[in-house]
Formats: structure tokens, sequence, C-alpha cells
């Protein structure tokens, strides 16, 4: 079972590639409402967890 939060960011991630074909850590934070730090950890998350691949540049 996903937590609360891990599905509003899988849910956040997916609107954004929906609509702009990138989800960078700065529009996920404005969607959220939360720091671009609590974005990238959540990412390093979900990535380790297979939900999604992270590409830094």
């Amino acid at each position: 079972m996903l937590s609360a939060s891990i599905e509003d960011y899988i849910k956040a991630i997916y609107t954004l590639e929906a609509r702009t074909e990138r989800a960078s850590t700065k529009r996920i934070a404005q969607q959220l409402g939360v720091k671009m730090a609590s974005v990238t950890g959540m990412i390093k998350h979900l990535a380790a967890e297979g939900f999604l691949r992270h590409t830094p540049y």
C-alpha cells in the first residue's frame, strides 16, 4: 500500500508529464506546495523503489 504522500507525488508527476513532457523538481514543488529539497528526496526514494526513472541534469 502506498502512502498518501507517495500517491500525491506520483499524481503530480503524471499530470506534469502529460501536460509539459517534463516534470522538473521546481514544477513538482510548485504543484504540491512543498520545498524543492523535499521533492528531491522523494524523487530519489521513488527511483530507488522502481516507481520512476530519474535523470539528473
